[in-house]
């Protein structure tokens, strides 16, 4: 058997045990493993196993990704994300469907301290459901905004998607953050018209809100000033060159501890919380980058990317009919597998393909994570729909996937729009040095 047809192999497989439940680190690990010691020989393969985890791990800009991560524990410990939420009803509460607008610009903010998808979606499931649940909106509609407001958490910077992707193909994080804003911002707003289009044609599905003074608005507003300053300092700061991406992680979690001081918040039982659930989501992250690692190894001996960037560029067909391809392929696989472990298995596979066509990186970039999330909402499995519908079990699994429709076209429209005005993504990447 040729390599090549064994990396198709062991790619099939690693999809197989990733469906039976194996964990995806382990998952990519042992398909690698075995693929490089069929390829190869079996001392490769165990050289292979001895070396990469240490050489993986052993990466200076991933220290980012921790970073960020606890600057985001930090601020959500410190109770900014409901102040963030009530902030977001003052302004638009009164307005149709206006509970549901909270969320999604909640999330946004919310997204800009964690990086997470995940980590956005269970901390506003938690903040807004019992909200929206007291002031009457209906579950499935709740539910549905949370789950793909949460989507937003890596389509504002500092997206931990977005960090990996810039790692593995030797980007500039910076670039690739500056990248993201203008599309996350215009997907903000698409989500924030598809909840008011819904309340406008089926008001039952949540009444509108007291409406709040202009004293209220900005008392509320100045409540979430320390989250506001610390955004613009840690994003701002990368962007405008003050310091580099690994020295803004570093800025937020001072930033956080002296905004948790300021509030009060900061003692040794929050510290030892955020510390415990930051290094619990980096030894996930981790996990499954080593077993990453070691399946891409195997993926290049066996030549397999090589042969797919040659055989992909040479259709007699467009460009962007490739890349409509591709598109579908992450929808499948966001529906069966996590957006982390996806953009691992697929990144060494698909970016030789989009480098052969000539696709600008930092715009497939934010491809990458609008695709992810809508395999993030989508049926069989919408990670953020499970999450939902854990935090809140009254709310069945079948009513959030028929919730998320709308948003998922919202999702869709927003593709379009990257295709037909690609300078949404390269406009910001083009000023910066």
């Amino acid at each position: 058997m040729d390599p090549t047809t064994i990396g198709i192999v062991g790619t099939i497989a690693m999809i197989v045990l990733i469906v039976l439940g194996v964990h995806i680190g382990t998952a990519m690990a042992v398909a690698g493993f075995i693929g490089m010691a069929a390829v190869t020989n079996l001392d490769a393969a165990w050289g292979i196993l001895q070396t990469t985890p240490y050489s993986s791990m052993a990466n200076y800009g991933l220290s980012v990704i921790v970073l960020f991560v606890l600057m985001g524990q930090l601020a959500y410990h410190s109770g900014l994300s409901y102040d963030m939420y009530r902030a977001a009803y003052t302004w638009l509460g009164h307005l149709p469907g206006g509970l549901g607008m909270s969320t999604i610009v909640a999330c946004t903010g919310i997204g800009a301290l964690c990086g997470s998808t995940t980590a956005t979606t269970a901390t506003m499931g938690i903040v807004a459901l019992p909200e929206m649940k007291k002031f009457g909106y209906q579950g499935g509609f709740s539910a549905a905004t949370v789950a793909c407001a949460g989507t937003l958490g890596t389509m504002v910077p500092p997206s931990v998607l977005l960090m990996l992707y810039g790692v593995m193909c030797s980007l500039s994080i910076g670039k690739l953050f500056s990248a993201v804003i203008i599309p996350g911002g215009t997907l903000m707003l698409l989500y924030i018209i598809v909840a008011y289009i819904m309340i406008k044609r089926n008001p039952d599905l949540g009444p509108k809100g007291p409406k709040c003074s202009w004293k209220e608005r900005f008392a509320a507003l100045y409540a979430v000033k320390d989250l506001l300053v610390l955004i613009v300092i840690v994003i701002g700061g990368m962007l405008a060159g003050f310091f580099t991406v690994n020295e803004g992680g570093a800025m937020g979690v001072f930033g956080a501890i002296i905004v948790a001081a300021i509030r009060r918040k900061l003692s040794v039982d929050m510290l030892k919380k955020s510390l415990l659930d930051a290094g619990k989501t980096s030894a996930m992250i981790f996990m499954i980058i080593i077993g990453a690692m070691i399946f891409n190894q195997f993926l290049a001996v066996s030549r397999l990317p090589g042969e797919m960037a040659a055989f992909f560029s040479s259709l007699p067909v467009h460009r962007n009919l490739v890349m409509l391809g591709i598109i579908v392929v992450y929808i499948f696989l966001g529906a069966i597998m996590d957006e982390i472990g996806m953009l691992l298995l697929t990144i060494p596979i698909f970016y030789p393909v989009i480098q052969a066509l000539r696709f600008d990186p930092y715009w497939f970039g934010v491809i990458l994570v609008l695709v992810m999330a809508s395999g993030m909402v989508c049926p069989p499995v919408g990670m953020n729909c499970f999450i939902i519908a854990g935090v809140d079990k009254t709310i069945s699994l079948q009513t959030i996937y028929k919730g998320v429709w709308p948003y998922w076209g919202a999702i869709v429209g927003m593709l379009a729009l990257m295709f037909v005005i690609p300078e949404l993504a390269t406009f910001l990447p083009k000023l910066l040095v």
